[in-house]
């Protein structure tokens, strides 16, 4: 298990926010993920915030092909215009529990790990 003291590759996401994420969900989204994005205001920027979160946790485990449902987790958390949350790779070659930062920034919203 990866820990927070543990060196491990930096990740980095950076999107444009919009409501184009809507139509993909059902493609790296878990029912359990689905059921924890608030519905309100900030509902496509919270679902956007697990696409890149899922992305950073690719590009910090190498594996391309990794299935976005079953091998990333993102925990529950409230979405506000910056913070941070929990992720996880479920990979048995590379398991871990990561930090997540984000903000938004002119239309864009970035999340990284380091």
């Amino acid at each position: 298990i990866v820990t927070q003291h543990q060196v491990h590759a930096p990740g980095i996401d950076i999107e444009f926010i919009s409501t184009r994420i809507e139509k993909i969900k059902s493609k790296f989204l878990s029912t359990v993920e689905i059921k924890n994005i608030v519905i309100g205001e900030n509902y496509y920027k919270h679902m956007l915030a697990h696409w890149c979160a899922k992305e950073v946790l690719v590009k910090i485990c190498g594996h391309r092909g990794l299935d976005f449902i079953n091998k990333l987790k993102i925990h529950p958390f409230t979405y506000s215009n910056e913070g941070f949350f929990y992720g996880e790779i479920l990979e048995y070659t590379y398991e871990g529990k990561f930090k997540l930062n984000y903000f938004e920034y002119d239309g864009y919203l970035i999340v990284w790990s380091k």
